[in-house]
Parts: structure tokens; sequence; C-alpha cells
């Protein structure tokens, strides 16, 4: 006689409320800085038209226009570099994480039961292209807002946010 199947027994309640998985990865998204792109074109532009007016040799107007232009862009490019490759948001069933920064990290960490309420703001041009911050709101009035910035489908993430808060209340209320 064989004695009955007996199957794997759940884990106990302590190493289910343990258990933290990645809901949700972000980033910083490249396309937020469309606007500010579109300034440095003017600007650029802007330096032509100033560099032909006031220099009338071409060997300087070709190295006026050069260095001028390429310092502002080089400044633009290096924003967006930052941004775009330092900016990372990570939600896992237990925290919401906000990393900032390469040689110096600034990294947050934020439990969800301690969140208050979450909230999307984006200007008419991040609305646009889909993109907005999503704003962090804590319970505990003396810490700020955490801001994450430049989100793509911003509503998702917040939505994503809401739901993983929801369900880590009802495991630790």
């Amino acid at each position: 006689m064989s004695a009955p199947a007996v199957g794997p027994s759940p884990p106990p309640e302590s190493a289910r409320r343990a258990a933290e998985t990645d809901l949700w990865w972000g980033s910083y998204a490249g396309r937020t800085m469309t606007f500010s792109f579109a300034v440095c074109v003017l600007l650029t532009a802007l330096i032509y038209a100033g560099v032909h007016t006031l220099v009338h040799e071409r060997g300087w107007l070709q190295l006026a226009f050069g260095g001028f232009a390429s310092a502002l862009w080089l400044v633009q490019l290096t924003r967006w570099c930052h941004r775009f490759f330092t900016y990372n948001y990570r939600l896992t069933t237990r925290f919401l994480y906000v990393d900032r920064g390469f040689l110096r990290l600034i990294a947050q960490r934020f439990a969800l039961e301690g969140i208050d309420s979450v909230e999307v703001r984006s200007s008419k041009v991040g609305a646009a292209l889909g993109v907005g911050d999503v704003w962090v709101f804590l319970e505990d009035p003396v810490q700020p807002a955490a801001v994450l910035e430049g989100l793509v489908a911003p509503q998702r993430a917040v939505e994503l946010i809401r739901d993983a808060v929801r369900k880590a209340r009802e495991i630790n209320p």
C-alpha cells in the first residue's frame, strides 16, 4: 500500500511577508527634454546670426560659431545623458526605490505602507509626448514628496504604485 501523496506545505506567514519581488522598473525618458532641445536649436540659430553679424572673416566665423554652438550642445547633451542614464525607479512588493546619480549615488527607499497618495504632474508638451512626473506623497509630513521624473506612461506607474500600496496594507495592516 502506498502512502498518500503529500504536496509541499505552504510557506509560513512570516516567509510570505518577507518575500520581496519586483513589480515594475522605470527610468527617465529622454524625450522629456524635447522642449529644451528645441530651445537649443533656436539658440544655435541665434548664435549663427550673431556670429555672422559680428564676425566678418570666414576663418574666425567658423571658429566662433563652432565654439559657441559646441559649448551649448555639450551642456545640453551632458544634461540629457545624466538624466537618461542615472535616474532609475523600482517598485517591489514592499518598497519604492528612487535612485539618482552615478558617481555620487543618491538612493532612497520608501516603504509602501508609508505612502499616502500618488499623482501625475506634466506640462502640456509632456502630456503631448506621453511623459510626466509621478509625485509620491508620504504619510510622514516631515519627509518631502518623492518625485519620479520623466516617466513614459506615468498614469500606468501611478496605478501600479497605488495597487502595490493597497496590497501591502492588506498584508501588513
